[in-house]
């Protein structure tokens, strides 16, 4: 997965027939989700123009907990207008949502589009029967998703191989931040890491005709990336151990003037000051943040392209 090293919940919130026992357990997925995980990936919704106070409190509850949800955006693309056919409440203001795009960087006709839309991530066709789109956990033995559809190889009592539509792109940002708090545990708060995410996409992925250039109603602000959101949060610690120390400065000197090898697994991991290049400027921040009182490595999206 994206995100290996971290624990995943799985919240059964439908009955072995697919139905879910009111409303009240959509929103108690939401609120129990948050109560053990950093962040809660949701991969269901309603249509457009539906709107449930009880749904909209549970994420505000996430949100009060320094919680981030994530949302797929909707499969209503070819069914509602253009521009206005986010899912609710991926079209709520307090959650990442997330659309569809294909692994040539098109985009899928099905993935719900919209100015609330935060970044797309790469997926299979939607409701396909066919296998071969993403690969994905199902419930063990006959009590999943798949008996209803057809089998994957040998391990099909278990796993899902055919998960496709925006459902199949959400987890992967989830993932992504899962990655960012990893690497920074220090970082709460939905809007530092609806930033980080939404800052850290590539733009320019997909079709100009619907990939315009900034943010647009079918890519968001573009196509998610693990590694430029993991850099973004990762300046000045240029030899790659999880702190900014005096090693860092010295490994930076060594780089510069002394034939040492570059900031792995990237030169702008050098960059603490942000500046899209690495120089002496970068070890006398440092220096400064270490022993001066100076201001730590920004959050930085200057990636030099």
């Amino acid at each position: 997965g994206v995100a290996s090293g971290c624990s995943l919940y799985g919240l059964k919130i439908a009955d072995d027939e697919g139905a879910v026992a009111g409303l009240s357990i959509w929103a108690r997925a939401i609120m129990d989700g948050a109560n053990v995980a950093d962040i809660v990936s949701v991969s269901w919704g309603w249509p457009p123009n539906a709107y449930y106070s009880e749904i909209a409190n549970a994420i505000s509850f996430a949100e009060s907990l320094g919680k981030i949800c994530v949302f797929s955006a909707g499969n209503w693309g070819t069914r509602a207008a253009q521009g206005q056919s986010l899912a609710f409440p991926a079209n709520l203001p307090n959650v990442i949502a997330v659309g569809a795009i294909e692994r040539d960087g098109d985009h899928w006709d099905y993935s719900s589009s919209g100015p609330e839309l935060d970044v797309v991530a790469p997926s299979g066709n939607y409701e396909s029967v066919w296998v071969g789109d993403l690969y994905t956990l199902d419930n063990i033995g006959d009590l999943g998703y798949n008996p209803y559809r057809r089998s994957c190889d040998s391990t099909s009592a278990d796993y899902i191989c055919y998960f496709g539509g925006t459902s199949a792109a959400a987890p992967q940002v989830a993932g992504v931040l899962a990655l960012v708090k990893s690497r920074r545990p220090d970082l709460t708060g939905f809007d530092t890491l609806k930033m980080i995410i939404d800052s850290s996409a590539r733009d320019g992925v997909g079709n100009p005709f619907y990939d315009s250039a900034g943010h647009d109603i079918y890519y968001g602000n573009g196509l998610v990336s693990a590694f430029r959101a993991l850099l973004s949060v990762s300046r000045g610690d240029a030899n790659n151990n999880g702190v900014i120390n005096i090693v860092d400065a010295s490994y930076l000197t060594a780089f510069l003037y002394k034939g040492g090898p570059p900031p792995q697994p990237d030169t702008l991991m050098g960059d603490a000051n942000c500046s899209g290049t690495v120089n002496m400027l970068d070890v006398s921040y440092i220096l400064s943040f270490l022993y001066k009182a100076g201001p730590e490595p920004p959050i930085c999206f200057n990636y030099g392209d």
